[in-house]
């Protein structure tokens, strides 16, 4: 008896410390849901110590791809990837921060760095994390390698793995595709490029649906999971559905079909979602207060007041799960999402947003809510608060880019969607007023260029002096500004006595001849003649 005793108290002794480590796991992931990120992180570092000490190698590698959860929360993408990467013991493979594609080289790197991971439980779930992580860091190929690689290996498991949150994050990555091809497919203006972007944007999006589809199809698929295939799939296609008018009234009637086809999948998937209500309920509690968030955004998409009403209803639900568990960024997301539902009361609750947003320093959504105050107040015709806010908007979002750029490779694109409408609807503020500020104009339609010559660089700082401010110019020398703001063209010629002279002219005059000089020289072939070539 007596020889055995010291055997039992170790074994007590080292089953409280395994109870903490399982306190801790379970801790961080009620924290998480709360939105207390750092403290999430906090929790599963204590437990992955304890869980080293105890050598229990699946249970750090699990807790690990937790704290990557924790890292994504703060928006500290490559922490997280570095993070998973070390945790799958892929250390090998390195990651590349551009927005090339990767060349066959690459992509057989990171297939031959897969195969070598143990197809374990644990190490699909940190496969599948590392894939929707490589998505949010712009690298979608990447992200779609690592995805179908993880999809292979858990049917290839005994007994068979779950699928489907692997094939929602596969329709996720198709589905970011398709939005970045639509972004390029606006400036693009060679005209094979744009058939075979245009060829493209479809066939993501109907990948991308396909593998929503298979989710629902999927008969042990968890209800959490079909549901956000849902969401996500009436997402896109609500986007894909207006991108196809778009294109129809552009006169390719091609996609006649596939618009036909799109379209009558919305209201069946609404009225679906909405007959299954109940099932936002059983999902973790700021989950489904952010899936809520996410239809109610989709229902403000279509052309029905009664939808539309009720996409309120479920904002403001989602705005009272937010105050239960005082998640602070999740109110400014409800009050966001309110103020662009409900138009009366808009100017308040983008306040709210606003507020809770600088509570806790997001500065990533601060310049969202400044913006649509921005927009707002300028349609009100209040030109000095809408000033105020828009120069509050750009000061916000070159710090977000100054992050952006040491963190997300994808910054281009957000660019195009997020900062340039807020540079230009600063400028046309200016220029719509009876006695427009020129200089301010030239200043602010200047910092666009600088700033838009970064993001092409993918730099962070550019020492460039304006060219009305350059010293040795000849004397005789006028300087014209030439600013595109989509319905006019504001023309600003600064003439040699440095006086401001200013014209506005309708761009569908001057846009349609460009067009048609641009349509004239891009369908023209080479022809060869005694070695002369005329185009």
């Amino acid at each position: 008896m007596a020889v055995g005793k010291p055997s039992r108290i170790m074994a007590q002794s080292v089953n409280k410390i395994t109870q903490k480590a399982e306190f801790l796991t379970e801790k961080g992931h009620e924290l998480l849901n709360q939105g207390q990120y750092l403290e999430a992180l906090e929790a599963w570092k204590e437990a992955t110590k304890i869980y080293r000490q105890l050598h229990l190698d699946e249970n750090v590698t699990g807790n690990l791809i937790n704290q990557n959860l924790a890292l994504q929360g703060l928006g500290l993408y490559l922490n997280a990837c570095d993070l998973l990467l070390s945790a799958l013991k892929m250390d090998a493979w390195s990651y590349s921060p551009t927005l090339n594609a990767p060349d066959k080289s690459s992509k057989k790197a990171l297939s031959t760095a897969i195969h070598q991971v143990k197809p374990t439980p644990v190490n699909l779930l940190g496969l599948q994390n590392l894939g929707d992580i490589l998505r949010l860091l712009g690298k979608l190929d990447e992200s779609e390698i690592v995805l179908k690689e993880t999809f292979s290996m858990a049917q290839q498991m005994t007994p068979s793995a779950d699928i489907s949150s692997i094939l929602l994050s596969l329709g996720d990555t198709k589905q970011s595709m398709y939005e970045r091809l639509s972004v390029e497919y606006r400036w693009i203006e060679e005209l094979l490029f744009q058939k075979d972007t245009v060829t493209n944007i479809q066939k993501n999006a109907l990948i991308s649906l396909d593998y929503y589809q298979q989710v629902n199809n999927t008969t042990n698929a968890p209800i959490s999971i079909k549901l956000q295939a849902q969401l996500q799939s009436l997402t896109l296609l609500l986007d894909f559905d207006k991108w196809l008018e778009k294109e129809l009234l552009s006169g390719n009637s091609r996609l006649t079909t596939t618009k036909t086809n799109i379209h009558r999948q919305i209201q069946p998937l609404i009225d679906l979602i909405i007959k299954n209500s109940s099932l936002f309920n059983e999902l973790p509690v700021s989950q489904s207060a952010y899936a809520k968030l996410n239809f109610a955004d989709s229902l403000n998409k279509t052309s029905n007041k009664q939808l539309q009403s009720l996409a309120i209803n479920y904002t403001k639900s989602a705005l009272q799960t937010a105050e239960n568990i005082n998640n602070q960024l999740l109110q400014s997301f409800c009050w966001g999402t309110l103020g662009k539902l409900n138009p009366d009361e808009s100017h308040v609750c983008f306040k709210q947003a606003l507020l809770f947003a600088q509570s806790i320093r997001a500065s990533d959504i601060i310049y969202e809510w400044q913006q649509q105050l921005a927009d707002l107040y300028s349609q009100q015709g209040k030109s000095k608060e809408a000033s105020h806010f828009y120069e509050a908007a750009i000061s916000s979002l070159i710090q977000v880019r100054a992050n952006l750029l040491g963190s997300n490779p994808d910054t281009q694109f957000f660019f195009y969607e997020k900062v340039e409408p807020i540079y230009r609807n600063y400028i046309r503020l200016l220029a719509a007023d009876p006695s427009p500020n020129l200089e301010k104009i030239i200043q602010v339609n200047a910092h666009l260029q600088l700033e838009q010559l970064k993001n092409f660089l993918q730099c962070g700082r550019l020492n460039l002096i304006p060219l009305n401010n350059l010293q040795e110019l000849p004397s005789t020398t006028a300087i014209i500004h030439i600013i595109d703001l989509d319905s006019t063209i504001e023309v600003i010629v600064q003439s040699p006595d440095h006086s401001l002279h200013h014209n506005s002219f309708d761009a569908k005059l001057i846009r349609s001849h460009v067009n048609n000089l641009l349509e004239i020289v891009q369908s023209l072939k080479f022809y060869s003649d005694n070695q002369f070539y005329y185009f």
